[in-house]
């Protein structure tokens, strides 16, 4: 069964019971916007026990608040009760909440945009905010009190930026001074992991650039990351030009790098664990600072240190970073070395992937090398010498590194 008509048989179940039901919030903007959409919320007359009653299967993830998912197949649909909320006092949640009207739930909401209610039987749009000519004219509005409706969540700072950005709209006036003067008070009332899943949403709806500048010109940047407010107006523009350089693609973790170039890996591990990063997104922060390195000018860098660069899953995403703090001729030249370069090297960077060694421990253990640290030494050494003098030839590479300095006096007769 697909998502909206499992959705739409429990509108019709709380209907034939005699409660209200509709879909609600973002599948309803998403509706009016054309956009394709499988994440259904609905909202409800029925309260939370009435609701369990009448499905077989239900978990009561938020029954104090009047939610109550209910599953479908493979489906699960969050159903809450319409209601009003009582008095925010963690910047996230109220402390109690009442049963009411679809009215004045929308009311509680938090944009216009988002506050529309959808009857899917009769295909009837219910908009008690002005959301539908908002919509139209590409704007992004609080509803009610823009500076109540920030106080009550403060995430909702951090999420008009978001749908700004996504859905191309003009915030409007009191809803952005009530953004700028609210930004302050972010922190510490919205966890850091909720700000991080909201950066990873701006990165992955594109554009990311455009909503590092908007934070940025809200004062939410700065508030994110203390270390930004050392810096002045035009050095923070500065910081952000070459974001605005990079390709859609690159992850949030890349963008958020180019924001520290000066960070050493230390910071960054601290800014990861500050960030609540997963392991790979940390991983990635970490390659893509030690691998500064290998980009600073000046001393010349050996192919072996160039093809385990490349051999990185992520290589290509440092590239990009690296690539967007060039000009054009810069760029032009700047492609044409790495793409070059990654041609002459294929070879080993193919090898290095599949972690192939064309020397292992057996073949020195055959040339009458003992199990000791220097064996790994040798390894190491001789893997960097068959990329550098590019010899793919294990016997070839056994006859150049016994005339390494590394090599054992006496040691190199085949047994």
């Amino acid at each position: 069964m697909e998502t909206q008509s499992a959705a739409t048989g429990i509108i019709k179940t709380l209907t034939n019971a005699g409660h209200t039901a509709y879909f609600a919030g973002g599948w309803v903007r998403d509706l009016l916007l054309g956009l394709p959409s499988d994440d259904i919320d609905i909202a409800t007359s029925a309260h939370p026990d009435e609701v369990k009653a009448l499905f077989p299967k239900t978990v009561a993830v938020g029954a104090a608040f009047g939610v109550i998912i209910v599953l479908i197949d493979d489906h699960q649909f969050e159903v809450a009760s319409f209601r009003s909320d009582g008095l925010y006092t963690s910047g996230r949640r109220p402390e109690t909440v009442h049963y009411s009207t679809p009215e004045e739930d929308a009311e509680r909401r938090d944009f216009t945009i988002n506050g529309m209610f959808y009857d899917p039987i009769n295909a009837f749009i219910h908009d008690y905010v002005g959301g539908q000519q908002d919509l139209k004219n590409r704007i992004l509005r609080a509803i009610g009190n823009a500076d109540e409706r920030f106080e009550e969540d403060r995430l909702r700072m951090i999420r008009a930026v978001r749908f700004a950005v996504r859905f191309n709209l003009d915030i409007e006036d009191k809803t952005r001074k009530a953004i700028k003067h609210s930004a302050p008070n972010l922190l510490p009332d919205v966890s850091m992991e909720r700000i991080w899943h909201e950066l990873q949403k701006m990165a992955k709806d594109g554009r990311f650039y455009k909503a590092l500048d908007l934070l940025l010109d809200f004062g939410l940047l700065q508030v994110i990351f203390p270390d930004l407010k050392l810096l002045s107006q035009t050095e923070l523009n500065e910081l952000i030009k070459p974001i605005r350089r990079l390709p859609s693609t690159c992850p949030p973790v890349a963008h958020i790098v180019s924001l520290f170039p000066h960070y050493d890996i230390d910071a960054m591990r601290k800014l990861c664990r500050y960030l609540k990063m997963s392991n790979k997104d940390r991983f990635l922060a970490e390659f893509l600072v030690e691998s500064r390195s290998l980009f600073d000018s000046g001393k010349e860098k050996e192919k072996a240190d160039w093809a385990r660069f490349y051999a990185f899953p992520d290589s290509q995403i440092c590239l990009e970073v690296y690539l967007s703090f060039r000009n054009i001729k810069e760029s032009t030249e700047f492609i044409e070395t790495h793409d070059g370069r990654k041609k002459e090297l294929a070879p080993h960077i193919e090898r290095l992937r599949h972690r192939r060694l064309l020397l292992n421990a057996g073949d020195l253990k055959n040339l009458g090398i003992e199990t000791s640290p220097i064996m790994g030494e040798l390894i190491r050494e001789a893997d960097r010498i068959a990329i550098n003098e590019n010899i793919l030839n294990p016997r070839a590479l056994i006859s150049r590194i016994m005339q390494s300095p590394l090599w054992p006096k006496g040691v190199g007769e085949c047994k």
